[in-house]
């Protein structure tokens, strides 16, 4: 199995939209799931819906011998809007347009609940440093700066200015739900 971990900086055409929808349409499936997968046993085949999906913004493709996928919460929004128009099948475009407003909503309420984190550890922290809140939290593989200035923006947070390091104090003394999930740029895709 390989993994893409690196974008493809080449442009991405019309043409190859069109052959991807293709290759969906007839040899691949978009579910419920949240996975998009092409089939097909002729290598150079695959190769190509790699290549289209890469260009497409996609970096975690997986690739087996017979099939790539695609189950990337994050590939998914990239890459679906822009082949929606070229789908012929109608529950393949029915189904790729629940997807994405189920990946929108579930990472809009996963930014919200690691925005909740962050805050609740700093209100419980007072005065901890950035380095010392990502050493305490649990949510290392996502970028803790931008939540934190997420948190100062909205006024739930304040920064203390230190020789060294920069240090964090709660301004609220709770973490209102609503205001973040009625924001409109929780999570930028």
């Amino acid at each position: 199995m390989v993994v893409n971990t690196m974008t493809d900086c080449e442009l991405v055409t019309e043409v190859d939209k069109a052959w991807i929808a293709c290759a969906i349409d007839g040899e691949g499936s978009v579910n419920l799931q949240q996975q998009l997968a092409v089939t097909n046993t002729k290598p150079e085949f695959l190769d190509r819906a790699y290549s289209i999906l890469s260009k497409l913004g996609a970096n975690h493709i997986i690739r087996h011998e017979i099939f790539i996928s695609i189950n990337n919460r994050v590939d998914l929004l990239k890459v679906l809007p822009q082949i929606i128009p070229y789908l012929v099948i109608e529950s393949k475009i029915q189904t790729a347009k629940l997807i994405i407003e189920h990946c929108k909503k579930s990472l809009a309420i996963e930014s919200q609940a690691i925005n909740k984190y962050i805050f609740n550890l700093i209100k419980n922290n007072p005065q901890i440093t950035t380095n010392e809140l990502r050493k305490k939290s649990v949510y290392s593989t996502f970028n803790e700066y931008n939540k934190i200035y997420f948190l100062e923006k909205k006024g739930y947070i304040k920064r203390i200015p230190t020789g060294k390091s920069t240090k964090w104090e709660a301004v609220r003394q709770s973490f209102d739900e609503i205001d973040f999930l009625n924001c409109k740029r929780v999570m930028k895709v």
